[in-house]
């Protein structure tokens, strides 16, 4: 899984200077491989600004106890943590089906500063990632800033009682390089470049990597060992060479409880 996540945000990385609304921003002053970090009083926004974890705040084992509560709360209200998943996705992207493979992770939140509760992860396993209609979606991640300092990325509020789950993505990371939350549709910047540029984003092939627009929502029911939900979204294109017509993300899923 986090093999899976690390390529996602090293897709980010490097297609990160490029935005569907036009030119990168100038550089910031600040930069690491694989992370663009603006100069402090530009662009974080404000759910990053919040989700910011010194090392100094939290000890071992403050952050320890405070998973375990979190946890204890969690389980009382339906959802089982930590807990793997297994099963598959079915949906449409860009009016192409696609059926494939999926995880479905969850933990307790895993620092205090995390705005929900629980941390989730799912996906397709990473054979799978660069398929038609693979996906990522994160509720929060860890990432360092260039000077060391650990950030944690909130990307996702969620909501949780009596085993059902409902996420709104709040924050695609897309100001500091770490857009996390992904799909893969066909390679509509091929089908929709003028005739000058057609060559170039052909030679990208079939499929192009689209992240997830803020409002996307996944919503997840759990019944003992058995869970279902569903996703959906509008992406930006990693590219973002032209504007493009509204790419949609739909789908349907299920698991069974692995471990």
């Amino acid at each position: 899984m986090r093999r899976l996540l690390a390529l996602a945000l090293l897709a980010t990385a490097l297609l990160a200077g490029c935005g569907d609304d036009g030119p990168a921003d100038t550089p910031a002053a600040d930069t690491a491989p694989g992370l663009t970090v603006p100069r402090p009083e530009e662009a974080y926004s404000a759910p990053v600004l919040e989700s910011w974890l010194h090392p100094e705040e939290v000890t071992p084992a403050r952050a320890v106890g405070l998973s375990a509560r979190v946890g204890r709360a969690l389980e009382d209200d339906g959802v089982p943590v930590p807990s793997e998943w297994r099963g598959e996705v079915r949906g449409e992207v860009y009016g192409r089906a696609f059926r494939l493979p999926l995880f479905v992770s969850l933990y307790p939140r895993q620092t205090p500063l995390e705005r929900s509760r629980l941390r989730l992860y799912m996906g397709n396993r990473a054979e799978q990632a660069l398929e038609l209609g693979g996906f990522v979606m994160a509720s929060a991640y860890e990432i360092r800033a260039p000077d060391g300092t650990p950030v944690t990325i909130t990307y996702m509020d969620l909501d949780v009682s009596e085993g059902r789950i409902a996420g709104t993505l709040t924050d695609d990371g897309r100001r500091i390089g770490a857009a996390l939350n992904q799909f893969v549709a066909p390679n509509v910047t091929a089908e929709h470049a003028p005739d000058v540029y057609r060559p170039i984003a052909e030679s990208l092939g079939p499929f192009e990597v689209f992240v997830f627009r803020p409002g996307a929502r996944l919503a997840l029911e759990i019944d003992g060992d058995a869970l279902e939900g569903a996703v959906s979204g509008t992406g930006a294109s990693l590219t973002g060479i032209f504007p493009l017509p509204e790419v949609a993300f739909r789908a349907r899923l299920s698991a069974e409880r692995v471990g």
